[in-house]
């Protein structure tokens, strides 16, 4: 059997099936309705018998006589099985009369009556009746209808089932069994087909896996290029060192960084696009050259050290490290740079206070040393030419020995300013006292054809400093501004009060926070290239003719202004001038009143005993002599624990102490004190060749000390003694 076959059998049995539910649902419907009806009609029924009760019970509720009507209802439900319950209620919700037979089933009914006379209400009447019966009825009708049906459906059915066989199926049976070989063969072809689209499938789906397999592999790589691509561009925008993109050949730009375009002072607009050598990034291109050599050749480029421009014309030293990449727009350079400007300036700074530091350090111990000399050349000279008398021949030798000896002493005085250790006497003083009291001598200094200009400020700017040294810096800078100046020009005395803040300090790589007397000295000379300015402190640097400078003037300038504590900076170029700064800090403290000087003393002793400690015999012999040719008896000490127990032994007879401070097995200042503590009032001089051991004695002197540097000279130190023993 063909499935043709089985699909019309099938849509005659669904037929009969439909009709059958079709007849039943039509007998349903007409049980139904037929209920209905007949309820319709029992109510009806049992509405007008109820009505008849009530005409009935009318005459006995207007005489009251309850009693008969409680026995007429009491009767009539007695007479009618199907009244379950009822309820007589007066207007005045008084219960005339309740009945109540049984349990109402599920099939009872509630009816109400109110009994009315003349529009007035007599009485309420509720009957509850069961309905069983008549619905026993109307259920076995229902049933005889649908059995009917049931019969009317299979009668029907069959006789069609035979009339379509007859007509439909015979000729189909035929039609199929013919239809069954053709599609046996069908179905061995088609069993071929599926084995072979199945082996197809198969391949497919493994090619399909393999594809798909791809396909995720290969978002998965985009989407960790997308990432890294992400941080790359995250990382080079917001990285604080520069970082550009640039073609290999032309070094056209494709991208740079926030810190590039702040650093060189371009726009995206104006680099985007552009080549460095538009844009005259390099100032070397050479360097250029020279490093995309290396990376051709080594593919990477570490710590190239070179120069690069920016849009305003400064110069910024960096260190350029690159590699090659490739992009869409062929091979190309990232590259690192590192702003190394500021470092290589400290760095200078540090290199060039490193040597100046070395050569005043060396310059302090040449001059100790040749201050002793000087001391002993000096003393010596004094006694010989005393000793041969004024009107010897040789009398003249000796007095050029002497003058040369003091040029001497002038150069060693020099270094030690540089070296900033010579002594100074620091005191509250005005700044602006000292430029008007230098100014009428630097006019006659510097000569007529150069205008001196000063502008003073309003403050009273008081500095801790030794005025002469103060003079002297005034001195040695218009000395280099009129050798600067050989035809003329201006010079230009400035002062202010200024402070020097965290971004001062942090732009000019010196000074500490505080307030700072300023003094600027500015001429409009010949200037000075870069070179030039980074020497100019330099002791015996000077670029004057041989014989015309010495090379310490501006030196000595460097020594006073740090040993004040200050700072000096330098501004120049070629035929543009030059100008100096000078930060001196600023104080408080009232200046003093200076006292009148004191009439020149007597050098002559009388008699007093002298306590001289020295260990250079060279120094102390000439000393001796000359204190004893001044009436002075002098005891003599070779170190400082020898003129400690030479004092015990003579302490009644000793009147002044004159120590050196550098000596051997305890210095001048300690013997000083070892002898003060059981003679406090003892007076004494400390002298010595290296100003800087002044330090040493800071601590004890007082009215009773005080220090005469090397060397000395023979008025010098005899005016001091007058002055201590006076």
């Amino acid at each position: 059997m063909t499935a043709g076959y089985f699909k019309y059998k099938r849509a005659l049995v669904s037929f009969m099936a439909i009709l059958l539910v079709f007849l039943i649902l039509a007998d349903v419907l007409i049980v139904s309705n037929q209920r209905k009806q007949m309820l319709n009609e029992v109510m009806k029924h049992r509405g007008a018998e109820l009505d008849l009760v009530g005409m009935f019970i009318t005459e006995s509720l207007l005489k009251h006589e309850y009693a008969s009507v409680e026995n007429f209802l009491a009767q009539w439900a007695g007479e009618n099985d199907d009244i379950v319950k009822i309820n007589a209620v007066a207007p005045n919700n008084f219960l005339l009369m309740q009945y109540e037979r049984a349990v109402p089933s599920a099939h009872s009914f509630a009816q109400e009556k109110q009994i009315r006379y003349g529009g007035r209400n007599l009485m309420t009447l509720n009957v509850v009746r069961d309905f069983t019966s008549e619905e026993k009825i109307l259920t076995g009708l229902q049933k005889n209808l649908t059995g009917v049906s049931v019969v009317l459906v299979m009668i029907l059915g069959t006789a069609l089932w035979f009339s379509m066989r007859r007509m439909a199926f015979m000729p189909l049976e035929t039609e199929i069994a013919v239809r069954r070989q053709a599609e046996e063969t069908l179905q061995k072809v088609r069993d071929g087909l599926e084995i072979k689209v199945q082996e197809r499938t198969r391949e497919l789906n493994d090619i399909n896996k393999t594809l798909l397999l791809e396909i995720e592999e290969r978002k998965r790589g985009e989407e960790a290029l997308v990432k890294s691509e992400e941080k790359f561009s995250k990382a080079f925008r917001s990285s604080p060192t520069l970082m550009s993109i640039s073609t290999l050949n032309e070094g056209r730009f494709i991208d740079v960084n926030h810190a590039f375009l702040n650093a060189l002072k371009y726009t995206r607009e104006e680099v985007i696009g552009h080549t460095s050598s538009e844009l005259g990034i390099w100032t070397v291109h050479a360097d250029r050259d020279k490093m995309v050599s290396r990376l051709r050749e080594q593919g990477i480029v570490r710590n190239f050290e070179t120069a690069m421009r920016t849009s305003n014309g400064e110069v910024l030293t960096v260190l350029l490290s690159a590699e090659m990449i490739k992009v869409e727009d062929g091979p190309c350079i990232i590259a690192v740079i590192l702003d190394i400007t500021e470092r290589k300036r400290l760095e200078a700074q540090l290199l060039h206070a490193q040597k100046m530091e070395a050569v005043g350090q060396l310059a302090g111990g040449v001059a100790h040393d040749f201050n002793n000399i000087l001391t002993a050349i000096i003393g010596n000279c004094y006694l010989l030419k005393k000793a041969l008398g004024e009107d010897h021949p040789k009398t003249d030798v000796i007095g050029n020995i002497l003058l040369l000896s003091d040029n001497a002493a002038k150069i060693t005085r020099e270094l030690l300013t540089f070296s900033r250790r010579q002594y100074i006497k620091p005191e509250p003083v005005r700044l602006n006292d000292i430029i008007t009291g230098t100014n009428i001598f630097l006019r006659n200094f510097i000569g007529e054809d150069i205008e001196i200009r000063t502008m003073l400020a309003e403050e009273k700017l008081t500095i801790m400093a030794d005025r002469t040294q103060v003079e002297q810096v005034m001195m040695n800078l218009a000395a280099n501004a009129r050798d600067a100046m050989p035809d003329g020009g201006v010079l230009t005395i400035e002062t202010e009060l200024v402070e020097l803040d965290g971004k001062f300090i942090r732009t000019h790589g010196f000074g500490s926070p505080g307030m700072y007397a300023l003094l600027s000295v500015t001429d409009t000379g010949t200037g000075m290239d870069e070179e030039i300015r980074r020497k100019i402190f330099e002791p015996f640097f000077t670029t004057k003719e041989m014989g015309k400078g010495t090379g310490l003037g501006l030196a000595i300038v460097y020594g006073i202004v740090k040993q004040h504590n200050g700072y000096i900076n330098v501004y120049s170029r070629p035929g543009k001038g030059t100008t100096f700064r000078i930060y001196l800090p600023e104080i408080e403290t009232e200046v003093k009143v200076e006292k009148e000087e004191v009439a020149f003393l007597q050098l002559k002793g009388n008699g007093e005993a002298v306590l001289l400690a020295e260990d250079e015999p060279a120094v102390r012999e000439p000393i001796k002599r000359i204190l004893e040719e001044f009436d002075y008896r002098v005891i003599e000490a070779v170190d400082g624990e020898d003129a400690v127990n030479k004092f015990f032994q003579h302490k009644d007879r000793i009147d002044l102490l004159i120590f050196d401070v550098v000596m051997p097995r305890m210095s001048g200042p300690d013997a000083i004190a070892e002898i003060r503590r059981t003679t406090p009032g003892v007076k004494a001089i400390l002298t010595s060749g290296y100003a800087g051991d002044r330090i040493n004695i800071l601590g004890i002197e007082d009215g009773g000390t005080i220090f005469v540097p090397k060397p000395v000279s023979p008025e010098n130190l005899l005016s001091r003694m007058r002055e201590m023993l006076r």
